[in-house]
């Protein structure tokens, strides 16, 4: 039989009730007997419903069925009038060219006019629909606005003096000698990273002649990581979606793009013989510099941060999956390929018999050129991401210890090594070794014994990418600051910043610098007493002038 607490939470939920005379408990109707007192129920009658729990629809609340005590809606649409006042006082200061203490008060009241106005407006549904057609309105007066900034603008140059009218009239002469006179002056040639297969970091210049300025930029997307090879007067460089762009330097336009396959491209090209040597992804790709179109394509491991090096009819690359080829440059077929325990970042330095590169895991290999057998290798104390500088008999490279060494290039016996360096490849010239260091300094260093630093130059900046060595300067990024130095006494001769971080390293020829940024822009930079100064206003996406960033 079910409890007496059974009945009492559930007799909510029950049918007809009675309830007991003995002890007044309320019971099902249907029971016999009170499960309280056990009094006989039976003569009892059942008990009344109320009126409220015989209805049978929800009843809505009398508080929700009262007339609104205030007005809903704003009739008089006031927020629309109050906007149009406020944009006539904006538009005061722009219409008159006037920023008098005045007209900067208008426009401050109008900003907040207008504020109020389309507070008011949200209030009002018929208000809301005037907006519409207030907004058209708002858009014609802009308009007006702006049309009668352009007419002003236009009408300007009817007040030239009739000599300088002249000379604007007359710009396809001297646009075309200004042409040849920039086509006459860059001959220069820099067909792969670094300057030569050795990759000690000389180019051929001439420096920059005077104070540096931007003459023109060239935007390639975002992260330009690519270091351009330059010939014929036209830079080639891979870029972050995938493409190798020919840009033609006289133009400043591209000549025509290449698609690598949608790898990012890290690594700079070479050229030879009218031919473009690339690797991205999982190939590398040899394309015609003059057409853009692709010659052979080699299949390899992957192909990362290392640039192609060419020298007697043979591409040298290393994959980032430890392996070194040589590739016939004519037929792209592999002659040869070499394994290594580390994987492979920097680029591979080519002598008359060798093959240099080093190794993630420290090694520096010498690889012989004509059949891929090991001449030697040297353990070093950490990480090579850089690429080794070959001269004067020696290798030296950078590691990630912070350190540079020097190596005899035929045994590869250490000779010496300093507590400078980084991930940035040396530069060497003259018997000095030119090192940028992680610590956030540029050494030059005796080539001879290493030693104490001939001189040194802090930049402070967290990085110094790999230096350049041009006639009597020595050149290098940091940040986004661009340094020449005297190579003899380390003394500033220019600097030069561009937008962001120097992503490339600076390739100088001609009297112009050219590098990369991570904002993906190619600069052209050149000293504003170069010969190549009247040329510098042609074509680009942008140009600046002399002391301009």
């Amino acid at each position: 039989m079910p409890s007496l607490l059974t009945y009492r939470l559930h007799n909510h939920r029950l049918g007809p009730q009675k309830t007991c005379p003995e002890c007044g408990e309320t019971v099902p109707s249907s029971l016999t007997f009170c499960p309280n007192c056990s009094r006989d129920l039976r003569a009892v009658p059942e008990n009344i419903r109320t009126q409220l729990e015989n209805r049978s629809q929800f009843q809505i609340p009398s508080v929700l069925l009262a007339e609104p005590t205030g007005r809903r809606f704003d009739e008089q649409g006031i927020g629309t009038g109050v906007i149009w006042v406020g944009l006539a006082l904006i538009a005061l200061p722009v219409a008159s060219s006037n920023l008098s203490p005045l007209t900067l008060g208008a426009w401050a009241l109008g900003c907040l006019l207008t504020a109020y106005g389309i507070a008011r407006t949200r209030q009002d549904g018929q208000s809301m629909l005037r907006a519409g057609a207030l907004t058209a309105a708002a858009g014609l007066l802009t308009l007006l606005v702006m049309g009668n900034h352009i007419l002003r603008h236009d009408a300007a140059p009817a007040v030239l003096d009739p000599e300088l009218a002249a000379l604007v009239m007359t710009p396809s002469a001297e646009s075309s000698e200004s042409t040849n006179t920039l086509a006459a002056a860059l001959t220069g040639s820099s067909p792969m990273f670094r300057g030569s297969p050795a990759h000690a970091g000389v180019l051929a210049g001439p420096e920059l002649d005077g104070n540096p300025y931007r003459s023109w930029r060239y935007d390639t997307g975002e992260d330009l990581r690519s270091t351009p090879a330059i010939s014929g007067a036209v830079a080639y460089f891979g870029t972050r979606d995938g493409y190798l762009i020919a840009l033609d330097l006289l133009t400043q336009q591209p000549k025509w793009s290449f698609d690598l396959g949608g790898y990012p491209v890290r690594a700079s090209p070479a050229v030879d013989e009218r031919t473009v040597f690339i690797g991205s992804g999982f190939n590398v790709f040899a394309i015609d510099a003059d057409s853009g179109r692709q010659i052979w394509k080699a299949k390899i491991d992957y192909a990362g941060e290392s640039s192609p090096t060419v020298a007697d009819g043979v591409v040298y690359i290393a994959s980032k999956e430890n392996h070194l080829y040589a590739i016939d440059a004519t037929s792209g077929e592999q002659i040869w390929f070499y394994k290594t325990d580390g994987l492979l970042f920097g680029t591979p330095s080519v002598t008359a018999d060798s093959v240099l590169i080093g190794g993630d895991d420290g090694d520096l290999f010498s690889i012989n050129r004509t059949n891929g057998h090991l001449h030697w290798k040297t353990v070093l104390d950490s990480a090579i991401y850089s690429t080794p500088a070959i001269a004067e008999g020696r290798v030296f490279v950078t590691t990630k210890a912070q350190t540079v060494s020097a190596v005899d290039l035929k045994t590869g016996e250490l000779i010496w090594t300093y507590p400078v360096g980084g991930s940035s490849s040396p530069a060497v010239a003259d018997g000095v070794v030119y090192v940028g260091s992680d610590d956030g300094a540029l050494y030059a260093l005796d080539a001879a014994d290493g030693g104490d630093p001939i001189w040194l130059f802090a930049t402070g900046s967290a990085r110094v990418k790999s230096p350049v060595v041009v006639g009597n300067e020595v050149v290098f990024a940091a940040g986004a600051m661009l340094t020449s130095l005297d190579r003899a006494s380390g003394e500033v001769n220019w600097q030069y910043p561009v937008g962001d971080d120097v992503t490339t390293d600076p390739v100088i020829l001609d009297g112009y610098l050219y590098a990369g940024d991570k904002n993906g822009y190619f600069y052209a930079i050149t000293g504003d007493a170069s010969l190549s100064t009247p040329a510098s206003g042609l074509g680009g996406s942008s140009s600046g002038k002399p002391g301009s960033t």
